[in-house]
């Protein structure tokens, strides 16, 4: 869902970054140019052309990059900005970007690194690499520290958050995102408000795929109230009616998972009185509470007659989704036929940008072995005739330490021989002195029997703890408990979570609590499918202890590389 937030949002932010790129470049100037031949290149005027034609402003750059009215560096971050909105190609923001910090140039300030890492930050994030990605931020956060910009590190502190949402590490994910919002909250004017208002629509988005519905709805008035500031502040505006239109969407949906249906209502309400509802993009952001109200219909006419509501590539994410809310929306009509056409078209898309991805991956790797293939061989042709002379170096001092080998073995072997028979005397002591060493433990344990239970290995009570929560996972299922906490197991087990984290440290290594259970209730969730083929989705996910039905999709493709659906149809 992140890629569907409001166009506005990427239009407000490629302004903000054009205006900083123009003031850098203005004033760090190209000291590689000859001032005659130098003619002032208009970076606005190429932001303007980009917005209705991308590809004749990146013609514009090549021309004034081939003329010398603009450098290498600036060329590189402009395409990146184009790349990254309005083509949102986030393959060609990442190259652009990572050449433009490679360079030694003087316009890669603090100021312009900041604008590539953000750039670099984002793309990696929306094309799914987030160990990447969460390096980007943590170096642009550092860079932003530098400049005691708390807008900047806000931002990256937030990214930071998303990654590792997305890996898993939920506890410091939400301390960082708190970080970045707090960070963002101490920013004046207007950009740093629209910022903010974003990341907290980002959060929100988390947390309902985490399943905290309130804690989300908590969230969104915050949100609220700081969009009605901005509009008091400084009046109405297109942008803040579309960020009425989507928060009031997102907030009719959460009402109605928590169950107040008058108060989704009034916000659903609100939503069609913004102009943004008249949208045909923007009518998509009160799908959700359409579908969760058993508004079924209302939801297909939304939708349209049309297979993809947005346009573009329908080859993509988008494609499917849409797919899938119509084929749910089909079932809730009782048109189940029509419904399963489009989640198998749904399928087949998804198959599809597997093999996409793994295609660029492949020529990925190809052009990395081009681009190192020559300098391979120029490398193995200044060392074929090295290696010759090294081969007969390393012969002949062979040849030398085996004939001074032999030379000493005849005069060394008594020696050796009288070490042997010391060092084996020594082991049999050794080997003596721990069996009395035993003995004498065990004897202490029979006297003591308190002392004996507090000297067993923390690895021993480590498995007996293990074992004890697996008893209570197979025989009581504890895992189905959709509301299962840490304290809940804590409780259990009778121990601290220190102690906790100590037990799957000693039995597990890398093992974590919620990827344990997580890996019960998939295994659980295999069992319901193969007894219940005729379950849903979201009844699977409900049956395994899921709170969350894309959560649990999520998990389940990670596991096992196929979702639910398709796994169900392969059995």
């Amino acid at each position: 869902m992140n890629r569907f937030v409001p166009g506005i949002i990427l239009s407000l932010i490629s302004i903000s970054l054009s205006v900083l790129v123009y003031g850098c470049s203005k004033g760090t100037g190209h000291q590689d140019m000859n001032p005659g031949d130098k003619k002032e290149f208009d970076i606005n005027r190429v932001f303007t052309v980009a917005v209705s034609s991308p590809d004749s402003a990146l013609a514009l750059i090549d021309s004034a990059e081939a003329e010398g009215n603009l450098s290498s560096f600036m060329a590189q971050l402009i395409r990146a900005k184009i790349y990254f909105n309005p083509l949102q190609e986030d393959a060609l923001v990442i190259k652009c970007a990572k050449d433009a910090l490679s360079m030694d140039s003087d316009e890669l300030d603090n100021h312009n690194r900041i604008v590539l890492l953000r750039l670099l930050g984002n793309s990696y994030y929306l094309s799914g690499q987030y160990d990447e990605c969460l390096k980007a931020a943590i170096e642009g956060g550092n860079v932003a520290q530098s400049l005691d910009s708390l807008g900047a590190m806000g931002e990256f502190k937030f990214l930071t958050g998303e990654c590792q949402m997305r890996l898993g590490q939920y506890a410091p994910a939400y301390a960082n995102m708190e970080y970045g919002i707090a960070a963002l909250s101490k920013e004046n004017g207007c950009h740093a408000q629209e910022t903010l208002s974003h990341l907290l629509g980002e959060q929100m988005n988390f947390m309902i795929e985490d399943g905290k519905y309130l804690e989300a709805i908590e969230r969104g008035l915050v949100r609220e109230d700081l969009l009605n500031r901005l509009a008091q502040d400084h009046g109405s505006s297109n942008y803040l009616d579309q960020q009425f239109g989507y928060h009031f969407g997102k907030m009719a949906y959460l009402f109605m998972k928590v169950g107040d249906r008058p108060k989704a209502g009034e916000y659903a309400d609100k939503f069609w009185n913004t102009a943004y509802s008249r949208d045909p993009i923007g009518k998509l952001r009160i799908l959700e509470y359409c579908l969760e109200s058993g508004r079924y219909q209302e939801a297909l006419d939304i939708l349209g007659e049309e297979d993809f509501p947005c346009s573009g590539d329908s080859i993509s994410c988008d494609g499917e989704y849409y797919l899938r809310l119509k084929a749910e929306a089909c079932n809730g009509l009782g048109e189940g036929g029509k419904g399963y056409s489009y989640l198998k078209r749904a399928m087949v898309i998804s198959d599809s940008l597997a093999r996409r991805t793994d295609k660029e991956r492949a020529l990925k790797i190809s052009d990395t072995y081009r681009a190192h293939e020559a300098e391979l061989r120029a490398s193995k042709a200044e060392t074929k005739g090295a290696r010759y002379i090294l081969y007969m170096i390393i012969f002949l001092a062979i040849c030398i330490i085996l004939t001074l080998g032999f030379s000493f073995y005849y005069i060394k072997t008594r020696d050796i021989i009288d070490k042997n028979r010391l060092i084996e005397m020594g082991r049999s002591d050794t080997e003596k002195y721990m069996r009395l060493l035993q003995s004498a433990n065990a004897r202490i344990r029979e006297l003591d029997p308190k002392e004996s239970i507090q000297d067993k290995s923390s690895e021993t009570d480590s498995w007996q703890l293990f074992l004890k929560l697996e008893d209570a996972m197979d025989k009581e299922k504890i895992s189905l408990d959709k509301n299962l906490t840490r304290a809940d197991i804590l409780d259990l087990l009778g121990i601290g979570k220190n102690r906790l984290g100590k037990m799957f440290q000693d039995i597990g290594g890398d093992l974590s609590l919620p990827s344990y259970i997580n890996g019960k209730r998939l295994n659980h969730a295999l069992w319901v499918i193969a007894e219940h083929p005729e379950y849903t989705v979201n009844e699977i996910a409900d049956a395994s202890g899921f709170s969350n039905t894309r959560n649990f999709h999520l998990l389940f493709k990670k596991r096992f590389g196929i979702t639910p659906l398709q796994y169900r149809n392969g059995k």
